[in-house]
C-alpha cells in the first residue's frame, strides 16, 4: 500500500492530475499481476532481469527501461509497476547470492535506469508522478510526452532506450564523436482513461497502432 498526492481540490476538472477509476484499477493489477490474471507481466519482467542480469561476480543488476505509462496522470500504475518491479529484482538478486552474502542489499549499476517511464504532457502532473514515486520509495523515470506526437515520442525514446557511445575520428585526434544505438523498445505499455485512443481502432491506420509500433518490441 502506499500513498498517492492528487490536485482534485487545486485544478477540479483537471483530467491529468487526479486519479481515475480506470488509473485505480490498473495500479491493483499491476501490483499483483498474477492475482488480476495477466501472468504475461509477470513473465516479462523476470525475462528482462535475467537479461540484464552481470555476468560479472559484481553485486550489481543492469537496468534499461522495460516499462512505459501513457498518459500517466498522478503516476498510480507507474509507482505501482517500480515497487512491484524492484520486489521481483530483489528476489532474482537474492537467489543468485551466496547464503553468507543473503543480507547484503541491491546494488544498482551506476549506468541503470528506472524500470519503468511514466509520461505525460502536462508539467503539473510529473511534478505529481516524482512526488509519488518518491513517497512510496520506488524509483520512476519522468518524461513530458505528447503520444499523438512522433517527434516527442521519439525524443523519449532517445533519452530512455539509446546507448551512446563515444568514438575518436580517423585523424587520431582529440575530436570524439557520439553514436546513438537503439537498443530496442518497451515490452509493456500501460494506459487507462485513453478514450481518444479507442475510438475507431478497427482502421488499421489508427493513432493507437501506430503508437504502438513505435514504441513496443
Amino acid at each position: 500500500f502506499f500513498d498517492l498526492e492528487q490536485d482534485g481540490f487545486l485544478r477540479r476538472f483537471d483530467t491529468a492530475g487526479v486519479l481515475w477509476p480506470a488509473g485505480y484499477l490498473l495500479a491493483l493489477c499491476i501490483s499483483a499481476p498474477i492475482l488480476c490474471n495477466i501472468p504475461e507481466i509477470s513473465l516479462v519482467v523476470r525475462q528482462h532481469i535475467q537479461q540484464q542480469y552481470p555476468t560479472t561476480s559484481s553485486n550489481s543488476l543492469r537496468t534499461k527501461p522495460v516499462a512505459i505509462e501513457i498518459g500517466a496522470g498522478i503516476g498510480a500504475a507507474s509507482v505501482a509497476f517500480a515497487n512491484m518491479f524492484q520486489e521481483e529484482q530483489q528476489r532474482f538478486f537474492q537467489s543468485k547470492q551466496k547464503i553468507s552474502d543473503i543480507q547484503k542489499p541491491l546494488i544498482l549499476h551506476e549506468q541503470s535506469r528506472p524500470a519503468i517511464i511514466a509520461a505525460d504532457f502536462a508539467s503539473h502532473a510529473l511534478a505529481l508522478i516524482i512526488a509519488n514515486s518518491q513517497r512510496a520509495n520506488c524509483t520512476v523515470g519522468v518524461a513530458q510526452m505528447d503520444y499523438r506526437n512522433t517527434t516527442s515520442i521519439n525524443d523519449l525514446k532517445r533519452k530512455y532506450l539509446y546507448h551512446t557511445t563515444i568514438s575518436k575520428d580517423d585523424h587520431n585526434t582529440n575530436k570524439q564523436h557520439q553514436i546513438q544505438n537503439d537498443t530496442g523498445r518497451f515490452s509493456i505499455v500501460l494506459g487507462s482513461s485513453l478514450q481518444s485512443l479507442f475510438h475507431d481502432t478497427e482502421n488499421p491506420n489508427h493513432e493507437l497502432w501506430k503508437l504502438l509500433k513505435l514504441l513496443l518490441e
